[in-house]
């Protein structure tokens, strides 16, 4: 666990995940306050400020093995989420295919002394 810093001395991991819970469904920080003084009893009477709940988030972003913002972002409904929908599908290409795409976009095929290269040229399309 990263280093709570100025929170108090009874904030703990699972506050940690609960703010990033809610941080992913975009929760002003204000309202996480409150909502963490309401679920985290010892927590009720201690100072506890949008700004300190910010950087607390801020030092969490920066681990990159902390994946606590998944749970917010995976609950049910929530858009934010990336899903396998609408992502493209890897296609096997033969070298006529390519050579059918390269001409559509106005390029055409020379060769060099390293292999063939795509090369734009302005106004003619060929494939050699």
């Amino acid at each position: 666990m990263l280093p709570v810093g100025s929170l108090p001395q009874f904030w703990t991991i699972e506050c940690d995940r609960f703010v990033c819970r809610l941080d992913a469904k975009d929760v002003p920080l204000s309202r996480i306050v409150a909502l963490v003084k309401k679920e985290f009893q010892p927590l009720k009477l201690v100072t506890l400020t949008p700004g300190m709940v910010d950087k607390r988030l801020r030092m969490l972003d920066q681990d990159v093995s902390i994946d606590y913002w998944k749970d917010g972002l995976s609950e049910e409904g929530n858009e934010m989420m990336p899903s396998n929908e609408g992502k493209a599908k890897v296609q096997e290409l033969d070298s006529e295919d390519v050579q059918k795409m390269m001409a559509s976009a106005g390029l055409r095929i020379r060769e060099d002394n390293e292999g063939i290269l795509p090369s734009r040229k302005m106004g003619q399309v060929s494939l050699q």
